[in-house]
């Protein structure tokens, strides 16, 4: 078992935050520049327990609770204050001396410290599977899947909405809905020091619903083979 607690803080100053302003529910808008206040003396704890003593199975947990800044990414400034859950669990697995298999599991939540109510969330789950067939062969196949959500940026005072105005243009500052996965193959041959062929193949892809495997839509495609050859003197 393991844990430990840190503090953190962060400072911006006014120009920082230009063209970014609350927008009334009248249409008119105010510069908004948040209290620094907020982003002092953060603290956060995390603890964790790991089992590496077995042979066929081992894996560690770890949680983390803490707060943390709201940030505009845009801009890459905090707007408001959260309290962060965060967990992480890893199993490995040796069925046999050339199978190795690797289960993990990432979830996190933002809550609004001021409100309430879910700012963003992630669930990430990861499967890795490689097979050893000699000293110099191996293959290696990896799943991983992301489903984040994030809220609108809103002002934690008065609640009204975050936009970003440029040239008389503004736009709110919204959130976002993504369900990605990714697929990966490897296959590796290393029959000496130097020399090395590799050939692997990666696939995005994207859906509506998370975890749903329905409407999937591919995004890119990826092929790669390297081939090395050490001459010797």
């Amino acid at each position: 078992m393991h844990g430990g607690v840190s503090t953190s803080m962060f400072s911006y100053e006014p120009e920082s935050y230009e063209g970014l302003f609350t927008q009334a529910p009248s249409g008119g808008t105010a510069p908004y520049y948040p209290d620094q206040d907020l982003f002092e003396g953060i603290t956060s704890g995390t603890m964790g327990v790991w089992v590496s003593k077995w042979e066929r199975i081992r894996g560690n947990i770890r949680a983390t609770l803490s707060e943390t800044p709201v940030f505009d990414r845009g801009r890459g400034v905090p707007v408001e204050m959260g309290n962060s859950f965060n967990t992480e669990a890893t199993i490995n697995l040796f069925p046999t001396r050339s199978l190795k298999m690797d289960f993990g599991l990432r979830h996190s939540t933002i809550t609004r410290k001021v409100g309430g109510g879910e700012y963003s969330s992630a669930t990430i789950p990861r499967i890795k599977a490689q097979y050893q067939f000699s000293r110099s062969f191996f293959v290696r196949g990896i799943f991983e899947y992301s489903a984040q959500r994030t809220s609108d940026l809103v002002d934690p005072v008065t609640g009204y909405p975050l936009v970003a105005c440029e040239d008389g243009d503004c736009d709110l500052r919204e959130g976002s809905d993504a369900n990605d996965f990714h697929l990966e193959g490897l296959i590796t041959y290393e029959p000496s020091p130097g020399t090395v062929f590799y050939i692997g193949y990666t696939r995005e892809m994207e859906e509506q619903e998370a975890f749903r495997f329905r409407d999937v839509q591919a995004q890119a495609d990826g092929l790669f083979i390297k081939l090395s050859y050490r001459f010797r003197m």
